[in-house]
């Protein structure tokens, strides 16, 4: 498989860096994200230079607006200032804490951290960037879900007649948000 097509882990700071504005400029057509927490103004730059592009932005957002208490009506209103077509989960809502962004359904990166400098810079995160044609399908058909406004909880039930990947996503949804695992256990 060509170097820059197969699957690349990205683990410190600068890779997670690299991987995320690198999808994001590698976009020619549309960009679908999830975010729950943005303040990194080089990731909201990378965003409103895609549009200037000519690059359809959307953007499925938590309930919560985080950080952005000083811009009148937060995050949500500083992407439509940039023509990014926001699409926010209802308040009330099963919390949103999904990480992700799909380039022009070729490219998926998906990890743990949020768009945040603190999480680009000094966190323990990690992401992947993928071409699997079948895990990117997965991850563009969890948006579109997500979008449409039919957000529920996945059931593994109702994600049995769906790919492998969405399976994985819709168990990964479903983990409690503070699992404890032996590596984050006291000794």
């Amino acid at each position: 498989m060509d170097e820059q097509r197969r699957e690349r882990l990205a683990i410190t700071p600068a890779e997670r860096r690299a991987a995320v504005l690198g999808t994001v400029a590698a976009a020619r057509r549309r960009l679908a994200l999830s975010i729950f927490r943005c303040t990194d103004f080089e990731f909201v730059d990378a965003l409103g230079s895609a549009i200037d592009r000519g690059v359809t932005v959307e953007a499925l957002l938590a309930a919560r607006r985080h950080r952005w208490r000083d811009e009148p009506d937060g995050l949500p209103r500083v992407l439509r200032r940039l023509g990014v077509c926001v699409h926010m989960r209802p308040a009330g809502a099963t919390p949103y804490h999904a990480k992700y962004l799909v380039a022009d359904e070729g490219a998926a990166f998906v990890g743990t951290l949020n768009w945040t400098r603190r999480h680009f810079d000094r966190t323990c995160d990690f992401g992947v960037i993928t071409h699997d044609p079948t895990v990117v399908r997965g991850v563009m058909e969890l948006f579109e879900v997500d979008r449409r406004g039919f957000v529920k909880t996945i059931t593994m039930a109702a994600a049995e007649n769906r790919s492998p990947c969405f399976r994985f996503i819709g168990l990964v949804t479903m983990m409690p948000a503070r699992a404890t695992t032996a590596a984050t256990m006291p000794p």
